[in-house]
């Protein structure tokens, strides 16, 4: 019983610590949030939030966009894909690895013009496994791709990657 008395106390004297960064946020104390945060034990994560667009400083929630990738076959024929959850399905590995690409895609907006392109091109052109595990063609000139809000107020088109 001693022990376990032991591990709740350590436990309860570890909670303000851990909690530091999401109070900091709370009630707008960034160098409590960074005390936090360089703390390591204080998790803050970034789920279900709004992100600043790096073009506009506009925010945006980035868990409510659609994503479509345009691109050309070699019979010239164009083509737009709809990330959707069946579409989804498609890309390989566990998940963890699945996330990387839609949490990416979702913040393409925030990050610099450079980071999103060097993105993009890796997912989709070269090495372009993103593109071969949706079943987009190997041969097929990837022309860009479109982020857009679901209730369509905003939207973004990336090319030239």
């Amino acid at each position: 019983m001693k022990l376990i008395t032991r591990q709740n106390l350590l436990a309860l004297s570890i909670l303000p610590l851990a909690s530091l960064a999401m109070l900091g946020e709370i009630i707008q104390l960034p160098k409590l949030k960074a005390l936090g945060l360089a703390s390591g034990i204080a998790p803050f994560t970034k789920v279900f939030c709004t992100a600043n667009d790096q073009a506009t400083g506009e925010s945006y929630e980035s868990f409510n966009l659609q994503f479509q990738i345009h691109y050309t076959t070699a019979d010239q024929l164009d083509h737009t894909l709809t990330l959707s959850p069946t579409e989804s399905e498609k890309i390989h590995g566990p998940y963890n690895r699945r996330n990387v690409y839609g949490a990416t895609l979702a913040y393409a907006p925030a990050m610099t013009a450079a980071q999103r392109d060097q993105f993009i091109h890796y997912a989709l052109v070269h090495p372009g496994q993103l593109a071969r595990e949706l079943d987009i063609p190997a041969n097929a000139k990837i022309n860009a791709v479109t982020i857009t809000s679901h209730d369509n107020e905003k939207s973004w088109k990336y090319s030239n990657f």
